[in-house]
């Protein structure tokens, strides 16, 4: 019987012990020593609840970490992107004439900003050696400085040139560039393209009128193939392009812009002459209503031209017309043998009936209203026949048909539609 309570006492020394070494175990736990996923299966122990607040907070620190991370990331500097230049292309020649229209395209592409503002452009233009910060000239794009564009005038590059001293036959060397800017932002292209500029010598020289004298009154009396002529001295262009004149005449209070006729001088424009018959010159009087007998008060002058270039002369002179005694302008004879069909006609269908007494050469011209000659023709030895009408290709309108016969002349209105 003894022997039993001693068995008890033995068996709780040993479970008391075994409970020490479990709140040992738990303590060493809590400090890290063993795996953090055993803390799970421990949960009454202070040491164990303090390192869960500790990582709790530490986790907080990290998401406000992050969340600072993320804002920093999200501002951003805005900026102009960059941007390359197109035409005229670097290291490229192009001609400017002294005179006369045309234009110089600039282009470059685009740039923008981060931010989407809106950007504006400058084109500027400097010496070989110059860096932009003094440049020669600075002008706006198209569009007030929107467009990835400038179209500049001849004008503008001769003033240019004439402003830098150079002359005509000179070649003017610089260099380009454009700058972009949006508000306070401001950027150059990536690059300056070099250009030379070849100024085109084109200007005419001064030249003057010769006859008619001026205030002369020609009175148109007797055979239509009588001439006058016309005389003015030579222009020239220090190159070597060819130089037309052309006879303007107007009305004494009229415009040379809106003249009532423009002849080219003889040898197709290359004379420094114009020949014109009687016949002619009452013909065109005619066509704009100035009735024979009556003076008509006109001036005239010439101008010339070769290329872009065109002078007017010096000077203007003043001139009376008359045609009151042509013979030819009204043969009732040949008036009777000459007979224009269809009236009006479709531009390449006319035709012009003869019937001569006997076998004639006749010359027949087909002009406009301001007396200028579209076709001749010479027929010879007709009697009898309907002759074609070199139309084709007119535009509608009013015509003269003139048709001579040695001295007779006679002059048919020609409708065209």
């Amino acid at each position: 019987m003894r022997k039993f309570p001693l068995f008890f006492s033995l068996l709780f020394l040993l479970v008391a012990t075994s409970g020490h070494a479990t709140e040992s175990l738990s303590i060493k736990e809590s400090k890290g020593i063993v795996n953090p996923t055993r803390l799970n299966n421990i949960s009454n122990n202070a040491p164990t609840q303090g390192y869960l607040e500790a990582d709790s907070s530490r986790q907080s620190n990290k998401n406000l970490l992050g969340g600072i991370s993320k804002i920093n990331r999200s501002i951003v500097t805005d900026t102009l992107r960059a941007f390359g230049l197109l035409s005229p292309a670097n290291n490229s020649t192009f001609n400017i004439p002294l005179s006369g229209p045309g234009t110089l395209d600039i282009n470059w592409r685009s740039s923008a900003t981060v931010s989407g503002n809106p950007v504006t452009y400058e084109w500027l233009v400097d010496v070989p050696s110059g860096n932009f910060t003094n440049p020669i000239i600075t002008l706006p794009s198209n569009n007030t400085g929107s467009d990835s564009e400038l179209t500049i005038g001849y004008n503008q590059l001769n003033a240019l040139l004439n402003a830098s001293g150079v002359l005509p036959g000179q070649t003017y060397s610089v260099k380009w560039t454009v700058k972009a800017t949006s508000g306070t932002l401001n950027r150059f292209a990536s690059s300056f393209f070099n250009v030379n500029i070849f100024r085109i010598n084109d200007t005419l020289i001064t030249f003057n009128l010769l006859a008619p004298a001026n205030n002369t009154f020609l009175n148109l009396t007797g055979s239509s193939s009588q001439t006058v002529q016309i005389n003015w001295t030579r222009t020239r262009l220090p190159n070597s392009l060819p130089v037309t004149y052309s006879w303007l005449l107007i009305a004494l209070n009229g415009s040379f812009a809106n003249p009532i006729t423009t002849i080219l001088a003889d040898n197709n424009g290359r004379d420094s002459v114009l020949t014109l018959t009687y016949g002619q010159i009452a013909s065109l009087l005619a066509s704009n209503g100035i009735n024979p007998g009556t003076v008509f008060q006109a001036k005239w002058t010439i101008r010339a031209t070769a290329g872009t270039a065109a002078r007017f002369a010096a000077t203007t002179h003043n001139l009376a017309l008359s045609y009151n005694n042509v013979t030819s302008t009204s043969d009732p004879q040949l008036d009777r043998q000459i007979q224009l069909f269809p009236n009006p006609a479709k531009s390449g269908e006319s035709r012009l009936r003869v019937n001569l007494e006997q076998a004639s050469d006749l010359q027949i011209q087909i002009t406009d209203l301001q007396g200028r000659v579209l076709s001749t023709s010479l027929v010879q030895r007709v009697s009898q026949s309907d002759l074609m009408l070199p139309t084709a290709g007119l535009r509608a309108g009013l015509y003269l048909v003139v048709v001579q016969n040695g001295n007779e002349r006679v002059v048919r209105k020609l409708q065209l539609h």
